[in-house]
């Protein structure tokens, strides 16, 4: 089996729907906050859902959108973190004080990613918007945002 075709299997098992959703018990000035409730499983690792608002079935399809296209692109997601992680690796003293290596390899980056989430919400023209975001310890204070559009990602920050 292709590795392809293992993570196209490992998320086509975990399609969301609506039941898959633990609504939070504080509300925050987004409105109701849905998590999933387990992480959904990827090449890139544990990804948590949220969604914010309204649990109906377009921010549940995507939600699932994001989560295919964490298939569909996961080498590009891969190569956008690899590409920030060596830029980020030319500071020998940044990476010190953050305890990350400065050789490590496209897949061993992985290992020091320490988020990964889906949100879900709604644009200000009502229609949901979804991103996929990472979280990495050379950089606790920012995460990478890719956006999901018509299909696609879009590298937002």
């Amino acid at each position: 089996m292709t590795c392809q075709k293992a993570s196209s299997l490992m998320l086509s098992q975990h399609i969301l729907s609506p039941s898959d959703f633990l609504e939070q018990p504080e509300a925050d000035a987004r409105g109701r906050i849905w998590v999933s409730r387990a992480p959904v499983p990827s090449e890139l690792g544990p990804f948590s859902v949220e969604i914010t608002g309204v649990l109906d079935d377009e921010v549940v399809s995507t939600a699932n959108e994001a989560l295919g296209l964490l298939v569909k692109d996961r080498q590009a997601i891969l190569n956008w973190v690899y590409g920030l992680y060596t830029r980020a690796a030319e500071d020998r003293r940044w990476m010190k004080t953050h305890g990350v290596p400065r050789d490590l390899s496209r897949g061993e980056v992985l290992d020091y990613i320490s988020d990964r989430f889906v949100v879900v919400r709604r644009a200000s023209d009502g229609r949901a918007s979804g991103s996929i975001s990472i979280r990495v310890r050379w950089d606790d204070e920012h995460s990478i945002r890719f956006g999901v559009r018509s299909g696609r990602l879009v590298f937002e920050s």
